[in-house]
């Protein structure tokens, strides 16, 4: 059974919510920034896995951030730009959570 769901266009948050979002906004970015930049040194290194967890994890913060930026910025859909933002935080981590887990399981089977 096929569900319609109506979305928020705009969502009435105050100046402070806003600064909150933007921050948020800035500081996905950042890290995204800053990943790209090691996982660049990665691949100058030769080391094409670390590169590439450097690269994909940089990609979902980027993505997160622009939709962040999309709610503050637009007035057209900020329901389904926040509900993007948040599927590419969850992406990010449980990239990291499985990353862990195998790093884990590597130390554990090392020792």
């Amino acid at each position: 059974m096929s569900q319609n769901r109506i979305s928020l266009k705009r969502i009435p948050f105050n100046f402070k919510e806003e600064q909150q979002i933007s921050g948020l906004a800035f500081w996905l970015r950042f890290v995204s920034v800053i990943s790209v930049m090691i996982g660049i040194l990665q691949l100058v290194l030769e080391n094409p896995l670390l590169a590439a967890i450097q690269l994909i994890g940089a990609w979902f913060l980027w993505n997160g951030a622009n939709k962040l930026i999309l709610v503050i910025e637009t007035d057209s859909a900020d329901q389904d730009h926040l509900v993007d933002a948040i599927l590419n935080l969850g992406n990010y981590f449980a990239f990291k959570g499985v990353l862990i887990i195998i790093g884990a399981i590597g130390l554990f089977l090392w020792n």
